[in-house]
């Protein structure tokens, strides 16, 4: 009776909101660690990875940085780790190369959005759970930029100044949105500036 209670405790405690996050974070450190040391492996996130690739892909054509090709092949880097996927550009400027390095970030809401959809199918089983779960898990594990993502990030020193002020003035205006205060109030009674 007591194991039974206490299974239930910890699938109750796994479908709370940290209990999620716990169990992400676990997933996804075990799993990129074991992608990295075996061809195989690294195979586990070609979807993933094509979520990762297309997301720079798409922001590569919409700003107009010329991709000259898209990969998903599995090549073993100096260090001796895998890695898995690439996109091409020809044309990295000011303006493109900070989106296009960063685009995978836009698959965030993409998982919260999916895991809203498929938090109510899981709840019929177990089984419905990890899968939902392990969906979700791949979606954010695909949205982190790469090493390689954060050094064309700032390819462009002005491109990357200019595109962190828009994300600080879009999180000023989204706060003051939220606690439903003007911009400039919220400016003045911060005493940032003044």
């Amino acid at each position: 009776m007591n194991e039974f209670i206490l299974q239930q405790s910890f699938f109750v405690f796994l479908k709370s909101d940290i209990g999620i996050i716990i169990l992400s974070v676990l997933i996804i450190q075990t799993l990129r660690f074991i992608s990295q040391t075996s061809v195989f492996f690294s195979y586990i996130y070609i979807a993933g990875t094509f979520l990762h690739e297309l997301a720079h892909l798409i922001i590569a054509l919409l700003l107009y940085a010329k991709p000259t090709s898209f990969s998903l092949a599995v090549r073993k880097s100096d260090d001796g780790t895998y890695r898995l996927g690439a996109v091409q550009i020809s044309n990295p400027q000011w303006y493109n190369a900070f989106p296009v390095a960063l685009s995978p970030l836009v698959l965030l809401p993409l998982a919260f959005i999916i895991h809203e959809k498929l938090i109510f199918w899981a709840e019929q089983s177990w089984w419905q759970y990890i899968i939902a779960t392990m969906v979700i898990i791949t979606i954010i594990m695909s949205s982190f930029p790469s090493q390689a993502d954060w050094k064309m990030a700032f390819y462009s020193k002005i491109g990357a100044l200019f595109y962190s002020m828009i994300c600080v003035m879009f999180t000023f205006s989204y706060y003051a949105y939220l606690i439903n205060k003007p911009v400039l109030q919220l400016i003045t009674d911060s005493n940032l500036f003044f």
